[in-house]
């Protein structure tokens, strides 16, 4: 066997989509997500690293598998279709772990990216964005251009915007169906849906009557979107505690995928990659070892740059909060022109991350499967997540 002949390939900072079969208007397609050994934050795109280093986005692979099966076992809709081998074949993650082989993609079913025949979401200086072709759609599956957001009950993670949003005004609290006297920073007493834009150059919080009508979406489609991304991703937070690691907030994807005869009554599916360190915000406690918890999450990047690269993160920060208020979409080439640039973070940085990404896949395969690891010769997940803390300390 071999790899599939793809028709197309779409690139992302991360992510490589390869199409085996299009979308076309009335019916999705199916594709390989291909992942890269790099990382992104700040929505900048790929971020520079030293010779030699990598991130190693493999168990991004995995633990999507397994997140979208445990949701299929309980019905809940996705696109996933299983994982791809070097040799090509499709393989479920049990048979992937009996077989000792780590896949080199994750297949999904996938959809029209625009609803009007583009790739791309309409800008014009000035103006904004057009999201008029969801209006009024050409196909009848794609993707919501939306992302949706849930906060879990208890402490607010490191690096959270909602409290910052809220600070400022910028929040509605029955929006979140959090009560009126919720302080900002407070502890969630309950599970909080949030949203923000999907598809602009830097992704924008908006009210839920706001961005169901630019989705053109009715208040129960995005109501019932909302309630299958909270059904999700409470599998995965649940399965996530069994196994000894507290996730604070998450995102999801949710496609389109037809409608129910010959009124809309849109389908709806999680779509993308669900519940990993790149969607979702999670630490680890070892046990007895540390008085603080170990964060697994994009958000150790976005810190350490924050740290390492203050000035480059004030200007990015500055620079993109501009272009959203002007309605401009060119924030990083303006950053660039004033001569600010990220730096390469260590290599030894990366090695202790892609252990710590490695023991978490094993721990929490080995809690819900069995006893069954997917990568041998790696760490406990409290071993692990202590080395992981020593190196991110030497570089902050």
């Amino acid at each position: 066997m071999a790899l599939p002949n793809y028709e197309k390939t779409l690139e992302g900072s991360v992510k490589s989509i390869r199409f085996i079969e299009l979308p076309s208007p009335t019916r999705p397609g199916v594709a390989d997500f291909h992942v890269k050994n790099i990382y992104s934050v700040f929505d900048w795109g790929e971020m520079p690293m030293e010779d030699g280093a990598f991130l190693d986005n493999s168990s991004l692979l995995i633990e999507s598998a397994f997140n979208f099966e445990r949701m299929q076992a309980q019905g809940i809709p996705n696109s996933y279709q299983g994982l791809v081998m070097a040799d090509g074949r499709l393989l479920s993650l049990k048979d992937a772990i009996e077989a000792a082989e780590i896949p080199v993609a994750i297949r999904m079913r996938v959809v029209n990216r625009m609803p009007g025949g583009v790739d791309e979401l309409p800008f014009q200086e000035g103006e904004g964005y057009d999201y008029s072709a969801y209006q009024k759609p050409l196909v009848n599956n794609f993707m919501v251009p939306v992302e949706f957001i849930h906060r879990e009950a208890g402490p607010l993670p490191d690096g959270s915007s909602f409290t910052r949003r809220l600070e400022r005004g910028a929040v509605v609290l029955a929006d979140h169906c959090l009560p009126a006297d919720y302080q900002p920073g407070a502890d969630f007493p309950i599970k909080v849906a949030d949203w923000s834009t999907k598809y602009e150059a830097k992704d924008a919080y908006e009210r839920p009557d706001v961005l169901m009508a630019k989705a053109g979406l009715t208040p129960e489609e995005f109501a019932a979107a909302t309630e299958m991304v909270m059904l999700a991703s409470s599998r995965y937070v649940s399965d996530a505690a069994l196994a000894n690691m507290l996730v604070g907030d998450g995102k999801l994807e949710v496609a389109i995928i037809g409608n129910q005869g010959s009124d809309r009554g849109y389908l709806f599916e999680i779509t993308d990659f669900a519940g990993t360190f790149h969607e979702v915000r999670r630490s680890i406690l070892p046990h007895g070892r540390l008085d603080h918890p170990v964060r697994h999450s994009k958000q150790t990047e976005r810190n350490l740059h924050k740290k390492v690269d203050a000035e480059w993160a004030r200007v990015v920060g500055e620079e993109s909060d501009a272009a959203e208020a002007d309605g401009r979409s060119d924030w990083k080439d303006r950053v660039i022109a004033a001569g600010y640039a990220p730096t390469a973070l260590p290599g030894h940085y990366f090695e202790a991350k892609n252990t710590l990404s490695r023991a978490v896949v094993n721990h929490l395969i080995a809690t819900h499967m069995d006893g069954a690891s997917v990568y041998p010769d790696t760490p406990s997940l409290d071993e692990a997540a202590l080395a992981f803390e020593a190196e991110y300390k030497r570089v902050a």
